[in-house]
């Protein structure tokens, strides 16, 4: 009996356990269910089991962020990671400059100026000094404007070394040599003197411009001789006389019209690499004619020149004819009168002038002020070294 009994409990257990392998295979009943129900040791150990991995998921869960939540940690993160990168920066007058984040922001950022009549800021980061001073940009968030950063800026007025008459301490004085030496000396820029000549009635007039300082070409050819009356044939006859120019002595040189004048200026400057050299032209008459107003103005192009006169009225007709935001208008006086100095510096910005120009003891520091107050350049005409660095000094 006690061998039958023995032998149907076998046969009970080996029926369960093949049952409970069926039901594995098919899927019906997981693992876990047979171990438990047939060992409840392995119970505890597959929950200890779960256990642990639901503290890992909880952990990695908490590192991480989930949901909306991770998104707005990461989101603060790049506002507050979008710095300036330069901490500060220096500023040449009426130019720009781009500033750059550390890294691209995914929120709007409003960019604002502590002193925009110094320096003022675009949206879009770029920078553009006024006058000269100091201020200090700033970037905030639009959401939270606790989330900045800034930037100091310094806005100075880069001195501008032009050669007067050409370089006339090497070659004589407003010819082609003196223009090329110029341009391969180092000067920023290159200042000569214009005339228009005889004027024609003729419909078919075709201005006729010869770079020139003096009314009389005594001084220069030995010849009395006044320039407005020469033509375009009688010009070549005069040639200025022999001069010794440093170490090297030049021959008689052609006054040179203003198309060569300025084709050996770009050229020469093109061959240096120098993309923004200035030509200054000097108007010596007050009566230009519009004609030749106009073809000055084709030739000068997109190029940097200057247009200088000491007559207001022949400066009314450039900005009239003006195209190019690179042909600039300045103008000159030299008045041993504060008065009449004043009054005509008032008269200038009036008009609009780009630029002032007069001998250094006119300078005061009170016209200095007013100039720079409405934006206008200032420039003057040094006889030596110190007078120059004396009046950067000024910061004229």
């Amino acid at each position: 009996m006690l061998l039958l009994r023995l032998k149907s409990e076998f046969i009970i257990r080996v029926i369960a356990v093949l049952m409970a392998a069926a039901l594995i295979i098919t899927g019906i009943v997981p693992c876990g269910v047979y171990a438990a129900a047939d060992d409840p040791a392995a119970e505890n150990t597959s929950a200890g089991g779960e256990q642990e991995q639901n503290q890992e998921q909880d952990k990695e869960t908490s590192d991480t962020g989930t949901g909306s939540d991770a998104d707005a940690a990461d989101t603060d993160a790049v506002s507050v990671k979008a710095d300036i990168l330069q901490k500060s920066i220096r500023l040449a007058w009426k130019s720009s400059k781009a500033l750059t984040l550390t890294e691209d922001s995914t929120e709007e950022l409003v960019w604002t100026s502590s002193k925009p009549s110094v320096a003022r800021v675009s949206q879009d980061g770029t920078v553009t000094g006024v006058r000269p001073g100091k201020a200090v940009i700033r970037c905030s968030c639009l959401s939270d404007s606790t989330v900045c950063d800034s930037c100091k800026v310094r806005v100075k007025v880069k001195p501008v070394y032009l050669a007067h008459k050409g370089y006339s301490a090497k070659a004589p004085e407003n010819t082609i040599p003196a223009i090329k030496k110029a341009v391969k000396a180092g000067f920023t820029g290159v200042e000569i003197d214009i005339f228009e000549s005889k004027k024609e009635k003729s419909k078919k007039y075709k201005p006729f411009i010869l770079v020139c300082h003096d009314s009389n070409l005594k001084r220069l050819t030995g010849k009395k001789k006044k320039i407005t009356k020469l033509t375009h044939r009688s010009y070549k006859k005069y040639r200025i006389k022999k001069h010794v120019h440093g170490r090297k002595r030049y021959g008689a040189q052609r006054i040179p019209t203003l198309e060569q004048a300025m084709r050996a200026v770009w050229k020469t400057a093109a061959k240096k690499g120098k993309k923004d050299y200035i030509l200054e032209l000097d108007i010596k008459q007050k009566n230009i004619s519009k004609r030749a107003v106009k073809k000055i103005i084709r030739l000068a192009g997109e190029h940097k020149v200057r247009i200088n006169s000491p007559y207001i009225k022949a400066l009314k007709r450039f900005k009239r004819y003006r195209k190019s935001g690179n042909t600039e208008l300045w103008v000159y006086k030299n008045s041993r009168s504060k008065k009449k100095t004043r009054r005509f510096v008032k008269r200038a910005v009036r008009l609009g002038v780009d630029g002032i120009s007069m001998p250094p003891n006119r300078w005061s520091r009170g016209l200095i002020r007013d100039c720079k107050k409405h934006n206008v350049k200032l420039a003057t005409k040094p006889e030596s070294r110190k007078t120059a660095r004396r009046m950067i000094k000024k910061r004229l």
